[in-house]
C-alpha cells in the first residue's frame, strides 16, 4: 500500500470520528460530557490537518523537498509531544536528544508502542540504554521538530479533563460554600462487606487530595477507618448525624444472612450493630445515597458465587434512588467529583444505571490506546503482545469508565498500558459474568 493510499484511508477514518464527535456534542446534555467530546473533536481536527499536510507534501515535490526544514521550526513542549502518542490513529512522535521524530509509519511502532516504550514521550534515556546513543538508527525517520523543555503550555482539552474534572467541580462547590449559597455538608462513609479498597483509593487522591475534601468540602462524621473516636462514642456520632442533613456513602456489599451478622460495625449499649442495619437507618434519612465501588453498587466480589453471606448491593437493599460510582476500586476522582457535584449543583446527570455520565459516559474501548489495532483486526495472541487484547478476554468494549483518559496512580498508568486486559471491574456483572479474565 502506497503512503498516499494509507493517508487517504486514515483521512476517511478521521472524518468518521469527526462526524461522530460532532453528533455527540449536539446530543450531550451534561456539560462535562460535552467538554469531553469537544476535546476529542479538537484532537481529531488536528489529526485531519496533519494528514492533509503530509498528502500535499507527497503530491508536491517542491513541498516534499523542504518538508523537514518547514516542520523543524516547530518547538514541542513535553505536554504537546504527549498528544502524539500513536493511539487511536494519532501520529506517533518521540523525542531523542532534543529532536522530535515521526515514527508513525515505522512498522516497529504499531499503535504507538515499541516493546515497553510509548510514543509521545522523551525517550532520550531509553535510547541511550537500548542503542548506546547510535543516532544513525534515526537517520531515516522524519524530523518534525525540536523539544522545548521547561515551558508551560496549554494541553489538549481531553488531557486537561482527566485531571481537572473533580478538582474543578470541587472548586466551584467551595466557592459556593464561601459565598454562603450552599453549606458544608455532613458525610457518613460506611464500610460494609468488602475489602476497604475504596477508602484506600480515596486516601490516594491527588487532584484534589483527601485533606482538601475533608477540610474544605465536607464534615466527616463517621467512618469505620478514619475517625478518631472509637467504640460507643463513635457510633453515637453516627446516630447524632442522622438528625442533620447529610450524604451517605457506602462501600462494600451488604451481608443479609442471619440478619446481617456477617458484618458487624459497632457494639452499642450492649447490642451488636450490623452493617445492614446501619445502611438501612442512614439510607432512609440521607439526602443522597452514593455507593462507591462495585460491591456496594452491584454486589461485586462480596456477592460472588457461592455468596455464603447472602450479600446484596445497596440499591437492592434500599427502596430509594442510589447514585452508583462503581469500580474495584473506584477512582478517587469519581468519588470526590460526585460528592462535590452533589454539594454544588445537586444530583448529576445519571445514566440508566444511576452512574454519573461525566465519569461513565463512554466505554474503555472508545478511547483505548490500542483501538487502532482493533479497527484493523490485529489482535494479541498472548499477554505481553502490543496489539489489541480483545481476543484475550479484554472487557473494555462493555465497561464504561474513563480509565484510558484519566488513568491511575497519579494519572500515569492504567491496565491496558501495563499490558493486562481490562477485567470489567466497574461492570454490573463483575466478577462472575466477566470471567475468565484472560482467555487463550
Amino acid at each position: 500500500m502506497s503512503k498516499n493510499t494509507w493517508y487517504n484511508k486514515e483521512l476517511s477514518f478521521i472524518n468518521n470520528n469527526i462526524r461522530y464527535y460532532q453528533q455527540m456534542i449536539l446530543l450531550s446534555t451534561d456539560p462535562y460530557q460535552r467538554m469531553f467530546y469537544e476535546g476529542l473533536l479538537s484532537n481529531e481536527m488536528r489529526r485531519f490537518y496533519y494528514k492533509q499536510w503530509h498528502i500535499n507534501c507527497m503530491n508536491n515535490p517542491s513541498n516534499r523537498e523542504g518538508e523537514n526544514t518547514h516542520v523543524n521550526q516547530r518547538e514541542f513542549t513535553l505536554e504537546e509531544l504527549a498528544q502524539y502518542d500513536g493511539a487511536g490513529g494519532r501520529p506517533a512522535y518521540v523525542a531523542v536528544n532534543g529532536i522530535v521524530y515521526d515514527v508513525s509509519l515505522d512498522a516497529t511502532w504499531g499503535g504507538g508502542t515499541h516493546f515497553s516504550l510509548y510514543a509521545g514521550r522523551d525517550l532520550s534515556g531509553a535510547f541511550m540504554g537500548c542503542h548506546g546513543g547510535r543516532t544513525e538508527i534515526l537517520r531515516n525517520l522524519p524530523q518534525v521538530g525540536v523539544l522545548k523543555l521547561n515551558e508551560m503550555s496549554i494541553n489538549c482539552p481531553i488531557r486537561n479533563l482527566k485531571t481537572i474534572t473533580a478538582r474543578k467541580i470541587m472548586d466551584l462547590a467551595l466557592e459556593k460554600i464561601k459565598n454562603a449559597s450552599v453549606k458544608k455538608v455532613n458525610l457518613i462513609w460506611l464500610e460494609a462487606t468488602g475489602c476497604a479498597g475504596n477508602i484506600i483509593s480515596l486516601l490516594n487522591a491527588e487532584n484534589p487530595d483527601v485533606i482538601y475534601l475533608l477540610d474544605q468540602m465536607v464534615t466527616l462524621k463517621y467512618n469505620n477507618s478514619l475517625m478518631a473516636a472509637e467504640g460507643e462514642s463513635a457510633f453515637q456520632q453516627f446516630l447524632d448525624t442522622l438528625e442533620t442533613e447529610f450524604i451517605l456513602v457506602v462501600e462494600g456489599a451488604v451481608a443479609t444472612k442471619d440478619e446481617g451478622l456477617y458484618t458487624i460495625i459497632a457494639r452499642y449499649q450492649g447490642e451488636l450493630v450490623t452493617a445492614m442495619e446501619a445502611v438501612k437507618i442512614a439510607g432512609e434519612r440521607a439526602k443522597y445515597v452514593v455507593t462507591v465501588g462495585t460491591c456496594a453498587s452491584y454486589g461485586g466480589p462480596s456477592a460472588a458465587r457461592p455468596n455464603p453471606s447472602q450479600s446484596v448491593s445497596v440499591p437492592q437493599l434500599l427502596n430509594k434512588e442510589v447514585i452508583r460510582v462503581p469500580g474495584c476500586p473506584s477512582h478517587p476522582d469519581w468519588a470526590i467529583g460526585t460528592i462535590a457535584n452533589l454539594i454544588a449543583f445537586g444530583k448529576p446527570e445519571l445514566d440508566a444505571q444511576g452512574r454519573p455520565i461525566m465519569f461513565y459516559g463512554i466505554t474503555i474501548h472508545d478511547q483505548c490506546t490500542r483501538r487502532s489495532y482493533f479497527e484493523k483486526g490485529i489482535f494479541a495472541t498472548k499477554l505481553g503482545d502490543r496489539e489489541c487484547m480483545f481476543k484475550l478476554g479484554c472487557r473494555g468494549p462493555v465497561t464504561r469508565t474513563d480509565c484510558p483518559v484519566r488513568q491511575w496512580n497519579g494519572y500515569v498508568n492504567w491496565p491496558i498500558e501495563d499490558n493486562t486486559p481490562c477485567i470489567g471491574c466497574a461492570q454490573e456483572r463483575f466478577p462472575d459474568g466477566m470471567g475468565p479474565f484472560v482467555r487463550y
